[in-house]
């Protein structure tokens, strides 16, 4: 099974090579010429397996020192502007789980669509978040979908996004940096697609790295995407800052993940047991 010639799905990845692997043996479709993987040259030898498995996926490699995906992001747009047949990309990450049919359908969603839009795929549990936004379903040129920015697994037109560049210094913020820039071109329709279900675990080793590293690299990030566009930056009249973690961590408490996006409260992310799926 392959994918249509003229969408590109990329795929950062880093410290992960067991598990984009595993994840594959799941979506044996992501075998083509049109996934654009990419890796770091340091990581070469522990991909070498992953990459003899999946000898159509187009591998892009490059030197990314600080473990940016957003320079990751950046290194495979590059390599798939090269080919002039692609006309929408997909951006989703090393370790999100989608079938063939729900990437397919993302696809026909965003292309049933028309107007210019980000089209995303739905979390599992985009049901519970996404309950009240679920209420605005529409069903355009026979595709549902509801209004809400969604990230990890998203589709979206090529020409929409050929100037952009994605900043190195946004790290694993660079979908929040993306949109705001699509939002100042002029774009307001941001979409999920409920029939375009995937999964991704979080906090899983590789990736951004340690909650340490997360930490100082979403400040940096938030110091980039508040540069540039300060006025939606501090749209909220303030500075949300999760004080008891902050004071967990000065006593020397570990914790197992960061404040935002966590069901538990603060108080028990310091806390070693994982009950966030």
């Amino acid at each position: 099974m392959k994918l249509h010639p003229k969408y590109a799905v990329m795929i950062p990845s880093k410290g992960r090579a067991d598990r984009i692997a595993k994840g594959f043996r799941k979506m044996p479709f992501l075998n083509a010429s049109n996934v654009y993987v990419g890796i770091e040259h340091r990581e070469m030898v522990e991909y070498r397996s992953f990459c003899e498995e999946h000898p159509l996926v187009h591998y892009v490699f490059y030197h990314n020192p600080e473990g940016s995906v957003s320079f990751a992001r950046q290194q495979l747009k590059c390599e798939a502007e090269m080919n002039p047949n692609y006309q929408r990309y997909v951006f989703t990450d090393d370790n999100a789980i989608f079938t063939y049919d729900s990437l397919i359908m993302l696809l026909r969603a965003h292309k049933a669509y028309r107007k210019p839009c980000v089209m995303a795929g739905a979390h599992a549990t985009s049901p519970h978040f996404d309950r009240n936004r679920r209420k605005l379903m529409e069903t355009i040129g026979g595709y549902k979908s509801y209004p809400q920015p969604g990230m990890m697994f998203y589709c979206v037109a090529r020409s929409l996004c050929d100037d952009y560049v994605f900043p190195h210094d946004t790290f694993g913020l660079d979908d929040r940096h993306f949109y705001l820039w699509l939002m100042d071109q002029g774009v307001r329709d941001f979409r999920i697609c409920p029939d375009a279900p995937f999964t991704k675990s979080r906090y899983q080793e590789g990736g951004q790295g340690s909650i340490e590293e997360r930490m100082m690299k979403c400040g940096r990030a938030i110091e980039k995407i508040a540069r540039d566009y300060p006025r939606w930056a501090g749209s909220t009249g303030t500075l949300r800052l999760p004080w008891q973690s902050i004071f967990d961590t000065l006593s020397g408490k570990t914790l197992d993940r960061l404040a935002g996006g966590a069901m538990r409260s603060e108080t028990k992310l310091s806390q070693t047991e994982n009950t966030d799926g």
